[in-house]
């Protein structure tokens, strides 16, 4: 075969590979959710292997499936545990007197007015008054969750049967480490078995440290904010917490994600209470909460995580972070160090001999 038809070759296989990825979207993200659960769990399985009983060891069947159930067992009390909360949230902020909101900021309202007339931001037809009032009904109404309950049977069909599929491909990349290992070796040219053994290996290791560092940061986050908002009152600390927590799963833009929508579920719970003066304090302990945490975060867990599991440097994963963004948004940012980490090192197994490669994957 010539060098023209194997260039040919490649650049059509590429182009159908990239169109099958692209029309099996769904599949390949629950092979993605499958991967990164049995990375998660895999250290779980070893130590259950470990185990003796008399003479008798654990099998890897029932070590992964004790792993798998527990994952399982972890997931559904997480949303067993939140759902009354939220509903909980909905039925306070369903009972805000939107009209005495806005007779208590009437004064406040009426200087904000000028200045937004004075610089442009509202028309001499429209008031403040009138638009916050229409603001806090539409709220008050997505708090009912009538159109998200809607949303949520019509999902649900699709929901089990991602569901089913991500543990069915779980459970059998927990039983055996090497399972997607050998589906990547069947489709390599043989010449190239042992470096894609190599670029597999470290992959492993290195996203294995990268998304158990970031499940403990995420806990870590949700405590410190829960911990923080209810030693100062705030109201509905423990959904705040979870949720400003989460979104630290969204590199940089997450905190800010986090602050602002906990800030808004802070306030929502002071005047669902009847407290219709104290929303400027509330916002300000939720600030002080969400900078608070974030600086420990900053300091401590994130150059623990991002630095040391994916073996690079703060400024090189603050970059690579930055570009991501630009480019996917959000999405972009949370794949930015699992992608940088796996093309780190398939650059380091075949481009090794470039200077700018070997600095980059020194510590690989």
């Amino acid at each position: 075969m010539s060098k023209y038809t194997r260039i040919v070759i490649t650049i059509i296989f590429t182009i159908l590979l990239a169109l099958s990825l692209w029309y099996f979207s769904s599949l390949v993200t629950s092979l993605f959710v499958s991967l990164v659960l049995s990375l998660i769990g895999r250290p779980l399985v070893k130590a259950l292997k470990k185990i003796k009983i008399g003479r008798w060891n654990i099998p890897n069947t029932l070590a992964a499936g004790m792993t798998l159930i527990t994952e399982v067992i972890l997931m559904v009390s997480v949303i067993l545990i939140f759902i009354p909360i939220v509903s909980n949230q909905a039925t306070v902020i369903s009972n805000i007197d939107n009209k005495r909101v806005s007779n208590n900021l009437n004064k406040t309202i009426q200087n904000t007015d000028k200045k937004l007339l004075e610089y442009g931001l509202i028309q001499p037809d429209e008031q403040l008054e009138v638009l916050i009032d229409e603001k806090i009904t539409q709220i008050v109404n997505v708090a009912t969750f009538s159109n998200i309950i809607k949303n949520l049977l019509s999902f649900t069909g699709n929901f089990f049967i991602g569901a089913f599929s991500v543990l069915f491909m779980t459970f059998f990349f927990l039983k055996d480490e090497n399972l997607f290992t050998s589906m990547i070796l069947v489709a390599t040219p043989a010449q190239h078995s042992r470096k894609i053994k190599n670029i597999l290996r470290k992959t492993r290791e290195l996203l294995a440290r990268y998304f158990i560092g970031l499940m403990i940061e995420i806990a870590s986050m949700i405590t410190l904010l829960i911990l923080g908002l209810t030693f100062l009152g705030v109201p509905s600390s423990v959904l705040i917490g979870f949720f400003g927590g989460t979104m630290n799963v969204i590199p940089y833009l997450g905190p800010v994600i986090g602050a602002s929508i906990g800030t808004v579920l802070g306030v929502l719970g002071e005047l669902g209470a009847g407290n219709y003066l104290d929303f400027y304090l509330v916002s300000g302990k939720v600030v002080l909460v969400f900078l608070a945490a974030n600086l420990i975060d900053n300091i401590i867990l994130q150059p623990l995580i991002y630095s040391n599991s994916v073996k690079a440097h703060p400024l090189e994963i603050f970059i690579v972070i930055m570009m991501a963004g630009s480019l996917g948004g959000a999405v972009g940012m949370i794949l930015a160090i699992p992608t940088y980490t796996v093309l780190r090192i398939i650059a380091g197994e075949f481009l090794g001999e470039f200077r700018l490669v070997q600095s980059l994957t020194k510590k690989i």
